[in-house]
């Protein structure tokens, strides 16, 4: 990542590919707690399509809790996107964090379960119109040598 004009490692960690539970910078360390309910989102196929999540969640900033509130999700459609020569299967998943006394954050992923992984995400404004989105234009496989 770039900020204010110097190049920053980030590290993020997410649970399923999905879910992010970190991120590490130069800055400090982000975590999300969230409570009992995403594990039922976790095992994506087509009957997946329609279901919610609402679990409560907590964010930590260097270990200490600066906010709680809500974690949001829903899987709005499953269809398929196509990066250089492949077609993979994805799932639309909507997702909010809405934490007391913060403007929630809207996003819209494109997560392939064949992959684990997403392949497009998109910040949305607070009535999900697109805002900015981060996209693949390839995928590769590197062996570790």
């Amino acid at each position: 990542m770039s900020r204010n004009g110097k190049m920053e490692k980030i590290t993020t960690e997410y649970v399923a590919g999905l879910w992010i539970t970190s991120r590490k910078s130069t800055s400090g360390t982000l975590s999300l707690e969230y409570g009992n309910g995403l594990t039922g989102l976790f095992d994506f196929n087509p009957t997946r399509v329609g279901e919610n999540a609402d679990v409560a969640v907590a964010l930590f900033s260097n270990g200490t809790e600066v906010a709680q509130g809500r974690f949001r999700a829903s899987v709005t459609q499953q269809t398929t996107t196509k990066i250089g020569l492949c077609t993979y299967q994805v799932f639309v998943v909507r997702r909010t964090i809405a934490l007391n006394g913060r403007d929630p954050i809207n996003e819209e992923a494109l997560y392939s379960p064949m992959l684990g992984l997403v392949i497009a995400n998109v910040t949305m404004t607070q009535d999900w119109q697109p805002k900015t989105g981060v996209f693949f234009d390839r995928l590769e496989v590197r062996k570790n040598e």
